[in-house]
């Protein structure tokens, strides 16, 4: 399985919420200077990346995928914002049985005509409620743990984190 820290962008914390990744090219600006063959080649590559957080046990629930994904040195979509990161698989599969990512304002708003059928016809074939059930990992604060790239302390601020965005959804609702 892939190393969640390198699956993030070799995220390293520099002072409580602020951190670094790696460098990356911002995935609009990549489909908009690429042909068409090449954006539905980074498109897949972003239901890959997509499925691979289920396998982590988390999702990004806006899927503003043109300002919060870039593309790295090696052409591998990262996910350089983490403010909207589901970890309640229930809620992920309410979000994909209402085909979230249709209302996403990427989605609407930054893919011409072709790519936006394109992705969404990709989207709705491969990812389904029980594309979740499959690959969602219940372990994911373990895999946090196995799986990071990155020391204890940040680890610890990850799942912090974590903690605090389940504690304000549960204020919220």
């Amino acid at each position: 399985m892939e190393k969640l820290g390198s699956f993030l962008g070799n995220i390293s914390f520099i002072d409580n919420l602020i951190y670094e990744q790696d460098q990356v090219e911002i995935l609009d600006y990549y489909l908009n200077g690429s042909d068409i063959t090449e954006s539905k080649q980074m498109i897949d590559n972003l239901i890959e990346y997509f499925l691979k957080q289920l396998e982590f046990g988390f999702l990004d629930r806006v899927f503003n995928f043109a300002q919060n994904y870039g593309v790295n040195q090696y052409e591998e979509i990262i996910l350089i914002d983490f403010g909207e990161i589901e970890f309640d698989k229930d809620k992920v599969k309410e979000l994909v049985r209402l085909k979230f990512w249709e209302n996403s304002w990427s989605f609407r708003k930054k893919l011409d005509k072709e790519l936006k059928i394109y992705l969404g016809h990709r989207m709705n074939s491969l990812v389904t409620e029980n594309t979740v059930e499959k690959l969602w990992k219940k372990e994911q604060y373990l895999l946090l743990y196995k799986f990071l790239n990155i020391n204890r302390y940040i680890c610890h601020k990850i799942l912090n984190l974590m903690l605090i965005e389940s504690y304000m959804n549960k204020q919220i609702t």
